[in-house]
């Protein structure tokens, strides 16, 4: 009989803490607890373009995400990789492991990286590298930061 009165009231702690937590637990799981910046916002790419820094400081992943829409020229390409550095304003490296999207040479192309931050320099960019006879990406790039260090309460 003690066992199952210690068993009911481990239950009972279990649902009460639920139920008082519910609403908190509910807002880091839906996504409260997410940064999205843009590297590089809605633009015509006709060059290679070197995105701005996203501080990622207490975010310990990160989804990248390439959208591209119409593309034009002769032969376009479109390189896109993940760089990182301690500085906002310089001296930017490609990650390692190395995180490159798929070579864009036609319109309508969406892509996305799953990115682990663990160890990771503070900052990072997306940078574009345009190739062709007279190349125009339509695209943005964006990075999804999660797994806060510390997260915000309501």
């Amino acid at each position: 009989m003690k066992k199952r009165l210690n068993l009911f009231t481990a239950m009972l702690a279990v649902l009460v803490v639920v139920a008082l937590a519910g609403p908190l637990l509910s807002r880091i799981l839906v996504g409260e607890v997410t940064k999205a910046s843009f590297t590089l916002r809605p633009q015509a790419l006709t060059a290679t373009t070197n995105g701005s820094a996203v501080d990622r400081l207490n975010y310990q992943s990160m989804l990248a995400v390439l959208e591209t829409g119409t593309v034009t020229g002769t032969s376009p390409t479109m390189d896109c990789v993940v760089q990182e550095s301690d500085a906002s304003g310089s001296g930017f490296a490609a990650i390692s492991p190395a995180v490159t999207f798929t070579q864009v040479t036609t319109s309508n192309n969406s892509q996305s990286k799953s990115v682990d931050l663990l160890g990771k320099k503070r900052y990072m960019r997306g940078v574009c590298t345009i190739a062709g006879t007279s190349p125009s990406f339509t695209s943005s790039y964006i990075f999804i930061l999660g797994e806060p260090g510390v997260v915000p309460l309501p």
